[in-house]
């Protein structure tokens, strides 16, 4: 994998972290990958939420580039109280 691939794997990841800055966002996605790592992104929109994409980008320690996708993710809604839970499926 090139570098200016997995510059575009985040590029695409700081762009949907600026559209939402400063916004109310009632929704997130929850990915979780391998060895238990998870990742979060917030959104305004069930919508947005449903089409999410995520991934982590990182090099070998032979230098060489890979681009891992989640193993699976979850839609979660802003509870009354402030906390997070699962979104029912519309």
């Amino acid at each position: 994998m090139s570098f200016h691939q997995i510059e575009h794997e985040l590029l695409k990841r700081r762009e949907q972290a600026e559209s939402v800055r400063g916004k109310d966002t009632p929704f997130r996605v929850e990915f979780r990958y391998h060895g238990g790592t998870k990742h979060w992104q917030y959104f305004v929109t069930f919508e947005d939420a449903s089409r999410a994409e995520d991934s982590v980008c990182s090099y070998t320690p032979m230098g060489r580039g890979y681009v891992e996708r989640p193993r699976s993710q979850q839609i979660q809604a802003r509870g009354p109280r402030g906390g997070w839970r699962k979104e029912r499926s519309l």
